[in-house]
């Protein structure tokens, strides 16, 4: 089954720089790939391109530097003083994300407004595994039913379901929490810790 990357609006970079809780700020993203390009389809400020099916199949994405970036990175990016700087870890170019992480995102804004930038920024992203079909949640339930049957512990479910996202995707996984490790010693999962 192959599964689209729905097309963004603008790329992850946006996520970053319509942060909710400040004015943007491009900077950090100065020394990005984006910045430095001079390809044939020269980046448009605003306008990113993100892979199509046709451009990038599921079984050569391990090729490729496409990064899935966990919510817990996410909470750390999303901060009014943010612990990480996440362009520095991968470029923004380069982020996808998954409905999971959506929704683990969005629920954690209290006020209104920074919720809606949120939304923009991470609506803007290119979607992997959209929409989400039976079969991965089956998956997710074997990734921790795995991990129970070697002794570890899973404390979130829904990592889990991040995890099926990614190794359907063959992509990696750009984490700060310790169930990624666990589920990567069960699995062919691809992790990176932020830390």
């Amino acid at each position: 089954m192959r599964n689209c990357w729905r097309r963004p609006l603008a790329s992850a970079e946006s996520a970053l720089t319509l942060a909710p809780w400040s004015a943007p700020s491009r900077n950090s993203f100065a020394g990005s790939r984006r910045a430095r390009s001079s390809t044939s389809s020269e980046a448009v400020p605003g306008k990113a391109r993100s892979p199509s099916c046709d451009e990038i199949d599921p079984e050569r994405r391990a090729d490729t530097d496409v990064v899935l970036v966990d919510t817990s990175v996410w909470i750390e990016a999303f901060r009014r003083l943010p612990r990480i700087d996440l362009a520095r870890l991968v470029d923004p170019d380069e982020i996808v994300s998954c409905l999971p992480v959506y929704q683990e995102v969005l629920q954690g804004f209290r006020e209104e407004g920074a919720y809606r930038v949120a939304r923009e920024a991470m609506s803007a992203m290119p979607m992997i595994e959209s929409p989400l079909r039976k079969e991965l949640f089956e998956e997710a339930a074997d990734i921790y039913r795995a991990a129970r049957r070697a002794g570890l512990t899973i404390r979130s479910s829904t990592d889990c379901l991040i995890a099926a996202c990614a190794l359907r995707h063959h992509v990696e996984v750009l984490h700060l929490d310790r169930d990624f490790g666990a589920i990567a010693k069960v699995t062919a999962l691809q992790v990176r810790s932020a830390a």
